[in-house]
């Protein structure tokens, strides 16, 4: 994302996964107002639609954003010591780069 923000300076919103399934409508919102898109229900109800889905995510689609998936990534720490500190050190990174001001953890070294 560095080399994107280079090239198009404060154009790129950046938006933790993290935080638009734990708030998804504040998230919504924000990337409405970033666009300057008008504010409809149907935003915050995107699984109610009834038009084609023709992805793999198609049920997916039906479904609110699930919380669940947040952290599922932890049943493999045991078998990714090494590269555990490398990822912390990337999340950290790019906590500090483009959420200033959010306090986002996404790799805990225990």
């Amino acid at each position: 994302m560095a080399h994107w923000d280079t090239l198009y300076p404060n154009e790129i919103l950046h938006v933790c996964f993290e935080q638009l399934v734990n708030q998804p409508e504040v998230q919504i919102q924000r990337m409405l107002d970033y666009c300057g898109l008008e504010t409809q229900a149907q935003c915050f109800t995107f699984y109610e639609s009834k038009r084609a889905v023709l992805t793999p995510s198609a049920s997916q689609v039906r479904q609110p954003m699930n919380p669940k998936a947040i952290g599922q990534g932890d049943k493999y720490r045991d078998y990714l010591p090494a590269d555990i500190a490398k990822l912390d050190a990337i999340a950290q990174k790019a906590a500090q780069q483009f959420l200033v001001n959010d306090d986002v953890t996404l790799f805990v070294n225990t």
